[in-house]
């Protein structure tokens, strides 16, 4: 004798086709919703359907029926999975796999009054042709919950309870909460229920929030506006700090019971907010960079103006003693000097740009050693000896006198060190200048690298702990720099790191405040192969040993 749903499923598989079509009536018998459907040819034969009725015994276009099938019959919420389970192309899987039954699947179906219960759905194949699949749906509204809630149990809650809306009681369907090492569940009423546990295990400061969100008036509120309610709360056990999830839902439209769920989601809630410190972090960062920025671009705008009422200036008072030769030169010579001052400066800016952009290359050639010193010297050694500074130099641990590299750069790194000691070293001080060898670093076939160490060194003003992390970022100058208005972009030092990691180096820096600052910057040259020379610009006489003191 056929007792169930799946006894019948079973004696349609098994049925002889002559008996098949008697079958196909009974099967209408039993369930609400029976449909024979052809995914290739795109026809469905609908034998039974409340959808409507006039349409029972009729084949149609299965895609058509499919859409208006969906948007009048199917909950909403469940239309994106009856749609990816049913369509044609998923069909067309499943007749051709090796399965002749698809396991159940639960799905809501629109009432008579709009209400939505649920069904079991089940696909067989026709033994006859497999091409044709049986589409059976039965309202199991009862059956379909309870399976839910079993689901719902198997998952990884803490606990699952039902409270029931007339006497407020409370049910236990599952608790898993001996993890903790406790199990304080009982069959009491909900407000009871809810203090005791808040008492003992919410945190004191967040106690009252909590009460109030999980009031019981609160949750039938929530969920009258949503068919979901969820809060969160930071719970302690054994000394331990657990975030925990709860869930509310009505068990079904009756809306008798509400199903409360507890799940723990402390490895949820760190992740997240290791995000938003991420994120925090990094708007910080950004508001930082925006606001040098913006003191770069005050700067700049300071730094090229100086110089552009300079010419401005001197090619007027120029114009106006035409006929003064001395006047003239000397008011040319002081435009020269300014536009070198706003040439270096735009120089500067395409500089960090290029290295931004990662398009900076260095262009390496053969240079002499003792060229590139006097050409730093001719530069420094006015600044120096205006601020009557004691500037020492020693480069007698030079062997080689000719190495490959990019003399501009090196002399660019330098020049940005040294001017920096002159700035910030008073009146009177003292600048210590070193380069030397360090020894070899790479052989390669008919290659051979050197490690070059320069040294900066002087008794200047220094640099603060609180600043030092921040000396080599991009328009960054110490507040003390700037309330003695002392000139400069901010990106010198920038530049130099970037030219010095360029070369296979790295530049490091010791500095106390009011006692001075000691860079140390490591480059890797090539030595000159034998056929290889300076250029004829660049000869010189060659490195006299020793120490000059100027």
């Amino acid at each position: 004798m056929v007792n169930n749903r799946e006894d019948i499923e079973e004696c349609f598989l098994k049925c002889p086709t002559e008996t098949r079509q008697s079958f196909m009536a009974a099967l209408q018998m039993v369930y609400d919703e029976v449909f024979e459907i052809n995914p290739y040819d795109d026809c469905v034969y609908i034998l039974n359907s409340r959808y409507d009725t006039a349409m029972c015994g009729m084949t149609v276009c299965y895609s058509d029926f499919f859409g208006e099938y969906v948007d009048a019959m199917v909950y909403l919420y469940d239309c994106e999975e009856f749609i990816s389970d049913f369509e044609p192309e998923a069909l067309r899987k499943f007749a051709e796999s090796e399965d002749m039954k698809q396991e159940k699947k639960f799905v809501r179906l629109r009432t008579d009054t709009n209400k939505k219960e649920w069904y079991i759905a089940t696909l067989i194949k026709n033994p006859a042709d497999k091409r044709r699949i049986i589409l059976l749906m039965k309202n199991e509204n009862e059956v379909c919950i309870n399976e839910m809630q079993k689901k719902a149990i198997m998952e990884d809650y803490d606990y699952v309870i039902g409270i029931n809306i007339q006497n407020e009681k409370i049910s236990i369907y599952s608790n898993n909460e001996a993890k903790y090492g406790h199990s304080t569940l009982y069959n009491v009423f909900y407000e009871k229920f809810l203090n005791q546990r808040i008492k003992k295990y919410v945190l004191s400061e967040y106690a009252e929030k909590i009460s109030e969100k999980m009031q019981l008036e609160n949750i039938k509120r929530q969920l009258e506006k949503n068919e979901v309610y969820i809060c969160y709360a930071t719970m302690q056990y054994r000394g331990e700090i657990f975030h925990k999830k709860f869930r509310f839902v009505y068990l079904d439209d009756k809306k008798e019971t509400i199903l409360l769920s507890q799940m723990d989601v402390t490895e949820q809630i760190e992740r997240e907010e290791k995000k938003n410190d991420a994120v925090k972090i990094a708007v910080q960062e950004a508001r930082k960079a925006n606001e040098s920025k913006s003191y770069f671009l005050s700067r700049m705008s300071h730094d090229m103006r100086t110089p552009l009422n300079a010419i401005i200036g001197m090619d007027m008072i120029a114009a106006s003693h035409i006929n003064e030769t001395d006047k003239v030169m000397e008011s040319l010579n002081s435009i020269l000097y300014s536009s070198k001052n706003l040439l270096e400066l735009v120089n500067e800016v395409l500089d960090v740009s290029n290295f931004e952009r990662g398009k900076f290359s260095l262009n390496d050639a053969v240079f002499s050693w003792t060229k590139e010193i006097e050409n730093i010297m001719q530069l420094i050694r006015p600044l120096a000896d205006k601020k009557h500074l004691e500037f020492d130099t020693d480069y007698k641990k030079l062997r080689f006198e000719n190495v490959v590299g990019d003399a501009k750069r090196i002399r660019q790194l330098c020049i940005n060190l040294l001017s920096n000691a002159v700035k910030y070293t008073e009146d009177g001080g003292k600048i210590y200048f070193s380069i030397s060898e360090r020894g070899v670093v790479k052989e390669e076939t008919d290659n051979i690298y050197m490690e070059y160490e320069i040294i900066v060194k002087d008794n200047g003003i220094g640099i603060s702990e609180e600043f030092m992390p921040y000396l080599f970022d991009m328009f960054e100058r110490e507040k003390k720099v700037l309330g003695e208005n002392i000139s400069g972009t901010g990106l010198g030092m920038t530049i130099a790191r970037n030219l010095a990691r360029l070369m296979d180096g790295d530049i490091y820096v010791e500095s106390k405040e009011n006692e001075g600052t000691k860079f140390s910057v490591t480059l890797r040259l090539r030595l000159p192969a034998p056929d290889e020379s300076v250029t004829t610009d660049d000869i010189n006489m060659g490195i006299s040993g020793g120490v000059i003191r100027f």
